[in-house]
């Protein structure tokens, strides 16, 4: 199969085009998906500049990419929530089991990957497969610290530095349905952007110390 790989960390000019990939073999509890969109996060250049070879290692090549979305094309025996012909999108993980460097060993940057079933969704219809892809790793990292790390509870005051950014935007959704009072830091230029998504103040970062007007 087609996909791009690494063989040596660096720069982008290591990235390189191929047509001899292996189509991934599916475990018993995976699935094997056939790639409509990929998506590039700071994740996918660390990686790929080496900054996570301490988890990543030496052994090449690499296939980068963690989100995708695309078609299931094959079920392990042991997959229940899922069928072929299923629209999924994921933050994927090739590891039969989990593991917390499970991100390290992707490859969504080919035309088929493979993936537990417990990392998939279905794809909503009203969500593109281009706008679907873009999701997981900045949907997941924002509910990581809404829901998981601060348990933010209605009533309770949030300042969302970065607001307009891809973990920003889902983090002010994830907090205006939990019910709190949220003040998003930006600029001035994507205030009708954050308000539209929820926010209830907005400060201009470019406009002096954010941190002396809260």
């Amino acid at each position: 199969m087609r996909g791009v790989i690494i063989e040596r960390y660096g720069n982008a000019d290591v990235l390189m085009y191929t047509s001899n990939l292996a189509i991934p073999k599916v475990e018993e509890n995976q699935v094997l998906i056939k790639n409509f969109a990929v998506s590039v996060n700071p994740l996918d250049w660390k990686i790929r500049n080496g900054n996570l070879k301490w988890v990543t290692g030496k052994r090449f090549p690499i296939v980068l990419g963690h989100d995708l979305s695309g078609t299931i094309v094959k079920v392990g025996s042991k997959v229940t929530k899922f069928q072929e012909g299923d629209q999924v999108f994921c933050m994927m993980d090739a590891n039969q089991k989990f593991s917390k460097t499970g991100f390290a060993k992707s490859g969504a940057y080919a035309e088929y990957s493979v993936t537990r079933e417990d990392t998939l969704s279905i794809k909503p219809a009203s969500l593109s497969p281009i706008n679907a892809a873009s999701v997981p790793l900045a949907a997941l990292t924002a509910y990581q610290a809404i829901v998981k790390k601060a348990n933010l509870q209605e009533g309770q005051r949030i300042l969302i530095n970065g607001a307009s950014g891809g973990v920003g935007m889902f983090a002010i959704q994830l907090a205006k349905v939990r019910g709190a009072h949220v003040t998003c830091v930006c600029s001035e230029e994507n205030f009708p952007l954050v308000s539209k998504l929820g926010a209830d103040e907005c400060i201009d970062y470019k406009k002096g110390k954010f941190h002396a007007k809260i």
